[in-house]
Formats: C-alpha cells, structure tokens, sequence
C-alpha cells in the first residue's frame, strides 16, 4: 500500500505485491508496467519480483482494457455472493490499472 524503492545493497526484503505499477530503471531509462500481484524478494546479490502478470505501459492494450473495465462493472452489479463479488472487483481492480498505467504515456 505504497511506493517501495529498491537501492543498491538495500537491507534483505520479502513482501506480497497487490495490484499496481512497478517503475523499473533499465539501461538508464524509466520502464513503467501494470503488474497484478506477485510477490518481491531483495537479497544483497539482487531482486527477484515474481507476478501473475506484467504489462509494460506502452503494450497495454486500452480498448481491451476499457471493455475488461465495462464487464467488470456488470459483474459487479449482478455479483450474487461475496465470491463473485471479490472476483468482480478484481477484474475492475486490474482494469483500471492498466488503463492508468497505460496513461502515463500521454
């Protein structure tokens, strides 16, 4: 529920990811990915992030998102019980993300 940055010979880490953005320095240059949950381990030697999915910005695919987002929000008013309801609220949680993530490039 926030930004964590990663520095060189930052402190041993592990902790969950929910959905969300990872911003990742490559060769000098800011890469900006919709990711949806994983999980992120520093160790001294390096830094292994492990999703269920990752979507760099410009590859997102906003119409696609934006239907994802529209069906989504149907699950989620015709969601009878609190599973279909969780699952809904997940699609619409990871739809917006990448829709917000994709943004960034404009």
């Amino acid at each position: 529920v926030g930004d964590v940055g990663i520095l060189n010979g930052h402190e041993p880490y592990c902790a969950a990811l929910a959905i969300g953005q990872m911003r990742i320095r490559i060769n000098g240059e800011m890469r900006r990915a919709a990711t949806s949950g994983g999980i992120i381990k520093v160790s001294k030697e390096k830094t292994v992030i492990l999703v269920q999915t990752c979507e760099w910005a410009d590859e997102i695919d906003v119409k696609r998102a934006e239907h994802a987002k529209e069906l989504a929000e149907e699950r989620l008013k015709a969601a009878q019980g609190d599973n279909e309801l969780r699952m809904a609220e997940a699609k619409l949680k990871r739809a917006l993300n990448r829709i917000d993530t994709a943004s960034f490039l404009n």
